[in-house]
């Protein structure tokens, strides 16, 4: 049985500090989490994981997708 809530992992691949702050903004406002790690200077890499509740429809989670893919790859 699945969880009442799962979360959708999206790919970080590069991000500096200043995107790394965007994307964090972002997942504060949308109830989801951000993990990196660091492997050089100004550089980092990781995931964002979008919470989906089961009160919210997919075509709300497919717009958060939507919105943290541009965000990563501006």
């Amino acid at each position: 049985m699945a969880s009442l809530m799962d979360n959708i992992p999206v790919r970080i691949p590069y991000a500096t500090m200043s995107k790394l702050n965007r994307i964090r903004a972002w997942a504060r406002r949308n109830n989801a989490t951000v993990v990196v790690s660091r492997y050089a200077t100004d550089a980092y890499e990781g995931r964002v994981l979008i919470a989906t509740p089961w009160n919210e429809g997919r075509i709300v989670t497919d717009r958060k997708i939507a919105e943290v893919k541009t965000i990563i790859e501006s």
